[in-house]
């Protein structure tokens, strides 16, 4: 099932296409890496929001719709997986996004480990262009992708 789930997202990456209509929120405590983020999420066209702390991103949640959080593991306060936990218990406008982590780890079996916070996928640290645009080839709806 993995595979065939993999396999569809070659193909849909594999045409490119823009998402104006996107919503997508960048959470990480390293003012720097909402940089490089938001310039890779540029090509896009997508709407970005950032902010630098689990419980921004919390506020947000209540009242913003997002396609996508990108959202860091490591960071004071709340930690990613706790401001996880508490997103799964709003019912506000963004309660179907897609959750993807960001994280420095490494090692094998992270994707599975990820998930089973309740994360949809995770992205490794540094972030790569290719990987990022996979992601949203991925868990963006058909009908928000321009080709």
């Amino acid at each position: 099932m993995l595979g065939e789930k993999q396999e569809a997202v070659t193909e849909d990456y594999d045409s490119p296409f823009t998402c104006p209509d996107a919503k997508i929120l960048v959470v990480d405590d390293t003012p720097v890496n909402l940089v490089v983020a938001k310039g890779m999420l540029k090509d896009s066209q997508a709407q970005i929001q950032t902010v630098e702390s689990g419980e921004e991103c919390l506020e947000l949640l209540k009242t913003n719709h997002y396609d996508i959080v990108f959202l860091d593991h490591k960071m004071p306060g709340l930690d990613g997986i706790e401001t996880l936990k508490q997103a799964h218990e709003i019912d506000g406008p963004s309660r179907l996004a897609a959750y993807i982590a960001l994280t420095a780890n490494s090692g094998t079996g992270l994707r599975e480990e990820y998930i089973s916070y309740g994360f949809n996928d995770y992205l490794p640290k540094p972030i790569k262009s290719d990987a990022i645009k996979k992601i949203l080839a991925r868990y963006l709806p058909e009908s928000l992708k321009v080709r």
